[in-house]
């Protein structure tokens, strides 16, 4: 069982949740994607956008781009859980678990010896209907299942696509936030071919729906951790390779994000949902990314 803001648990989220860290890379995250707008960086790669343009749903159909994407998705899902039951047994309780140990009762093996646990212990011999009575129970708590959480998240995606005819972006935004308080000093940051050819300068803060969103989710974030009491925790001691690898992340985070024309929302998410084969690419680039992420982050004071 988890709290199912965590499935939101990215920087916009943790910024919300008091984590100073993260605060860092946000602040970063801003000006790397304001760095990446700037007109030198324009003229070499946004004039690339649209090029090549692939949707599975245009070229074969509603039916068979529904059909490719939920079967891709549903052996990523059998990958992922496989993987984590032979290296780490039974964690969680979920659905796609139950079926897989049913159908390989070898992962059922494997899960019995690596999960060492009494909760663990528990799952494995009678989740079923626990789980069910549990999610009932924590419906209107602190906790939820991650299939509730999951839901949830897909009815706010139609209902945003319903009101504003786009689909979820997060940081697509994060040039603003820099050119309006520049505008205010009477820096004219119109005049941009970003602003001129790809993005319109909204005239102030709260005149783009996007921005609005984004300032949700922190305050969002925030009254689920004051709420539940996990505002400021996991903070860490004041380290400067931490803090370093955050001003560095972030500025790496914001420049490749706007490069990409979206984060892990704008550019995986959100093109995954509308069968863009886009989606895919930045996945595998992601994933490398992470393992990459993973590897580095023992140097700069962070623990896997």
């Amino acid at each position: 069982m988890t709290n199912y803001f965590y499935l939101l648990k990215g920087c916009l989220h943790e910024v919300g949740s008091g984590i100073v860290r993260t605060l860092i890379v946000f602040i970063f995250f801003i000006v790397g994607t304001f760095i990446a707008a700037l007109d030198w960086s324009f003229n070499v790669w946004f004039k690339a956008k649209s090029e090549g343009r692939i949707n599975l749903i245009e070229k074969w159909g509603t039916a068979g781009g529904t059909i490719f994407q939920t079967f891709v998705f549903l052996i990523l899902g059998i990958i992922t859980i496989a993987i984590e039951i032979k290296k780490h047994g039974l964690v969680e309780e979920k659905f796609l678990q139950r079926i897989l140990m049913k159908l390989f009762p070898k992962l059922r093996d494997i899960a019995r010896n690596k999960s060492n646990s009494i909760e663990s212990k528990s799952l494995l011999t009678n989740h079923t209907k626990n789980a069910k009575r549990e999610v009932v129970k924590n419906i209107f708590t602190k906790k939820h299942d991650i299939y509730v959480g999951s839901i949830l998240l897909t009815i706010a995606q139609v209902f945003l696509y319903l009101s504003t005819s786009n689909f979820w972006g997060v940081m697509g935004v994060f040039p603003f936030l820099i050119a309006l308080p520049l505008r205010a000093m009477n820096v004219d940051v119109e005049k941009m071919k970003y602003f001129q050819e790809y993005s319109t300068l909204p005239t102030h803060f709260f005149a783009n729906d996007y921005i609005v969103l984004d300032l949700s989710i922190i305050l969002g974030a925030f009254l689920s951790a004051t709420v539940t009491g996990t505002f400021g925790k996991g903070n860490y001691r004041p380290n400067w390779k931490v803090y370093g690898s955050a001003i560095i992340a972030g500025l790496l985070l914001g420049f490749g994000s706007r490069w990409a024309y979206g984060c892990n929302v704008g550019a995986w998410t959100s093109p995954s949902i509308s069968a863009s084969v886009s989606g895919y690419v930045w996945f595998a680039g992601g994933l490398l990314g992470n393992i990459v992420g993973v590897v580095c982050r023992p140097y700069v004071g962070l623990k896997n």
